[in-house]
């Protein structure tokens, strides 16, 4: 729901709209917080309860309490439940187009079907790669994959409906914003982005801490670990420096870049301990204050070349959109420790901002 304050008026004028309700009819609650798997199974098997729950999701946005709790492994009659009630809003997906071709499967979503795949910000996947628009990280993304079957992180990042389309072979189909978008990987397809082409003055070292963070975070997706080191193995001189540096911030930064900083150290700990930085590190989480040790040159360099391939040129007016956006994305309200909002500022962008002045 979009409102989770619903008064007992609404609900009882949804209950004379879709009267006569059946007995046991899913009701606004459950499709606001979820369905226990009992009561999905029951209804699924049930015509007329199920009917009645088509006809009310075709009016009432599934709430996110019910995405959540269908988005669970131990969900599964959940989560067809949640298909069927999507079904019924197909104003709400995003036409994507599906091509097979030598190279494998394609979908591309329609507002990315003119732009160029190097203005994308894409992330290599086991089996192909996710690419989002850095303008604009709710669209949906454009996705390659090849081999004999689907890869499992087709479903996580697109959704149940492209994967049921894409076993059907059918040649459309349609991304859902409110299951699967924006995305939290696309955060870190981003910084990958902001990495290689920087349209904003930020630390690069900064960025590159918290990618190997996001990195370190979405292993499972990435086949592993290596990302993460490659990243942070460089900077264990930047972390010490910034468990002191982000004191600067404003309150409501210093919320927000303490918390990336201490997962930048913890992805930092759990993949880099032969690192030469690695016991100051550790002893700057455990509070004490250091001095920055110098940063070796030669890790520093290899650090670059991890990534330091020739890129096509990016339009200007294109890296202009994208800064303008991060602009904006910096001057929102900041909520400490909301992982998940891939819109976010980056801890380098707090710190390009400097110290500002946040209203009680």
């Amino acid at each position: 729901m979009t409102d989770e304050n619903i008064l007992d008026a609404d609900v009882e004028l949804f209950r004379k709209l879709f009267r006569p309700a059946p007995a046991e009819a899913a009701g606004l609650d459950e499709l606001a917080d979820g369905f226990t798997e009992p009561r999905a199974r029951r209804i699924l098997g049930d015509p007329e309860l199920l009917d009645h729950l088509k006809a009310l999701a075709g009016r009432v946005e599934p709430g996110d309490g019910w995405m959540s709790q269908a988005a669970g492994e131990a969900a599964p009659a959940s989560r067809e439940l949640l298909g069927v009630a999507l079904a019924e809003r197909p104003g709400d997906l995003t036409p994507v187009t599906i091509t097979r071709d030598d190279d494998g499967v394609l979908l591309t979503p329609e507002p990315l079907a003119d732009v160029k795949a190097d203005q994308l910000a894409a992330v290599e996947l086991p089996g192909g790669f996710a690419a989002w628009s850095p303008q604009d990280l709710g669209l949906a993304p454009l996705i390659r994959f090849s081999g004999p079957g689907i890869p499992d992180w087709v479903e996580f990042v697109a959704g149940v409906r492209v994967v049921e389309d894409l076993r059907a072979n059918r040649s459309r189909t349609g991304w859902d914003p409110l299951v699967v978008g924006p995305h939290p990987l696309s955060r870190y397809a981003l910084g990958c982005w902001l990495e290689r082409h920087r349209p904003t003055d930020i630390p690069e070292d900064v960025l590159r801490a918290e990618l190997g963070a996001l990195a370190f975070e979405f292993a499972g997706l990435l086949g592993g670990t290596d990302a993460a080191r490659c990243w942070l193995f460089p900077l264990g001189a930047t972390l010490v420096r910034l468990h002191d540096e982000i004191r600067k911030l404003g309150e409501r930064e210093e919320a927000l870049a303490r918390a990336g900083v201490a997962s930048a150290t913890e992805a930092y700990l759990a993949t880099c301990g032969d690192a030469p930085e690695a016991a100051d590190v550790a002893r700057a989480k455990a509070g004490e204050t250091l001095p920055s040790p110098p940063v070796r040159e030669e890790f520093a360099l290899a650090a670059g070349d991890l990534l330091d391939e020739e890129e096509p040129a990016i339009p200007e007016e294109f890296l202009h959109q994208v800064a303008e956006r991060r602009r904006l994305a910096n001057s929102f309200t900041l909520v400490p420790g909301d992982e998940h909002d891939p819109e976010r500022p980056f801890l380098a962008e707090l710190l390009a901002a400097g110290p500002r002045r946040c209203e009680p």
